[in-house]
């Protein structure tokens, strides 16, 4: 991030007469001053989008309605109004402009911050760095970014640093699908839940699988029986949106644990799945265990008296995995 935009005050439609301050030092105001200024020019704070627009005639009207109706001293108000002129003239460049088409009242709401009180010489205006990052560029990012801005009052001296922040959110989070249970599933007490992850980004995904039992306690985290196929809650990989509602779509599973959070006798059982990325998406609701009758207690089999051999799978095709042992 080391090349620079600048702007100067020169740049903005017409000098203002700075009477009492000093231009090479103009005094910091407070946020809400130079935010009242912005209004005044355009009822907006996103005023900022459209810099360039400005003329001196609107110019005239925010310093008119400073001067009558501002209860501020003359000093303040010259200042409010010379950081305005400054703040217009740095926003016409086109980095600035991405910033705040990307970024919206976010990113406008810090640039007037940081513009209230960082140093200001209206010779060499505000300078603002380089805000192109590979990182932040790309599909799937999401967190806080702070912007740096520094002032050079003459070339080769010290710069005076600024800094504001804001949450930059170039990221879409998953959706999750959960396919119908059937309810045959609760027999054994391990209940294979299928589903399926999508991503505008295609990140990995962690998931959060909760259940209601029904009981007025709400959700609470599912437990895992941890054997394959259950695949885990964390780094799942992801589907683009396009395929939702494909049948053939591959998906994941999850082997929730229910014999040791169902009794027999709750029958009203909501399933939830959330997945996040860099931040969680919406809840995915699958409420139609309503009509399962509980888990069921298969009893003792008789094995025989010399079990050598035993064996698991749908033998008999009909979707239902059978046990053969041999004696």
């Amino acid at each position: 991030m080391s090349s620079q935009i600048a702007a100067t005050a020169s740049d903005a439609t017409a000098q203002p007469v700075y009477g009492a301050i000093d231009p090479t030092d103009v005094p910091t105001v407070a946020v809400r001053e130079l935010a009242t200024a912005l209004k005044v020019l355009a009822d907006d704070v996103m005023a900022l989008a459209r810099a360039s627009e400005w003329s001196d005639e609107d110019f005239r009207r925010v310093e008119q309605f400073f001067w009558q109706r501002f209860p501020r001293d003359r000093q303040r108000k010259i200042a409010a109004l010379v950081r305005l002129r400054s703040l217009i003239a740095v926003c016409k460049a086109r980095r600035m402009q991405k910033l705040i088409a990307e970024h919206g009242t976010a990113a406008v709401h810090s640039i007037i911050e940081a513009a209230a009180s960082m140093r200001l010489n209206t010779s060499f205006g505000f300078k603002t760095s380089e805000l192109d990052h590979p990182e932040l560029s790309q599909p799937g990012f999401f967190g806080e970014i702070t912007v740096r801005f520094r002032l050079e009052e003459w070339p080769g001296c010290a710069q005076m640093p600024g800094a504001a922040s804001f949450t930059f959110d170039n990221n879409e989070p998953p959706d999750v699908d959960i396919l119908a249970i059937p309810e045959y599933a609760f027999e054994s007490g391990v209940v294979p839940v299928y589903y399926r992850i999508f991503d505008k980004e295609r990140n990995p995904a962690n998931i959060a699988v909760k259940v209601d039992l029904g009981d007025g306690e709400g959700f609470r985290p599912a437990h895992e029986f941890p054997r394959a196929p259950s695949e885990g809650i964390v780094n799942l990989t992801t589907q683009d949106r396009a395929d939702f509602g494909n049948p053939d779509a591959p998906h994941h599973v999850f082997l929730w644990d229910a014999r040791t959070q169902l009794a027999p006798t709750q029958t009203r059982i909501k399933l939830a799945i959330t997945a996040s990325d860099r931040e969680a998406g919406s809840r995915s609701i699958l409420p139609a265990l309503s009509g399962v009758t509980g888990l069921r207690s298969m009893g003792e089999i008789p094995i025989g008296d010399l079990p050598g051999l035993l064996l698991g799978g749908d033998f008999d095709g009909d979707g239902k995995k059978e046990i053969v042992i041999a004696n």
